[in-house]
């Protein structure tokens, strides 16, 4: 009789999350929103890294700082894997974060008016 086990082969290249990232929790969704900006320090271009989609953050950031959201979609991890990776890259020096830079807020329209007659006032219009 043949051995049953001789025939399995791993046709995929799913790694399991937890895998990827070494077990750790996530961080607070305020650290690392969809739109924080990372990006590779000095330092951080030369370090080395074990876990290859990490390698690829740090590459990836390499050319230019990415929000969160792009980073996880073109390394193809999930967004909560993404943000454990990026983390970890932070905390030992690789990256650095900033928030988004939050939207404009509409103008105070009764001050906008206020300028435009005083303009309108001083030049004669």
């Amino acid at each position: 009789m043949e051995n049953p086990d001789s025939e399995l082969e791993i046709t995929t290249e799913f790694v399991p999350a937890f895998v990827l990232t070494g077990g750790a929790s996530l961080p607070s969704e305020e650290e690392f929103t969809r739109t924080t900006w990372v990006a590779v320090t000095e330092g951080g271009l030369n370090a080395r890294i074990v876990v290859p989609e990490s390698r690829k953050i740090r590459d990836l950031l390499g050319a230019g700082p990415l929000s969160v959201h792009e980073v996880t979609a073109r390394v193809k991890v999930p967004l909560g894997v993404g943000r454990v990776l990026l983390a970890q890259l932070r905390d030992s020096g690789v990256i650095t974060s900033r928030p988004a830079i939050p939207r404009a807020q509409k103008p105070d329209r009764a001050l906008l008016n206020d300028v435009l007659n005083g303009l309108k006032a001083k030049l004669g219009a």
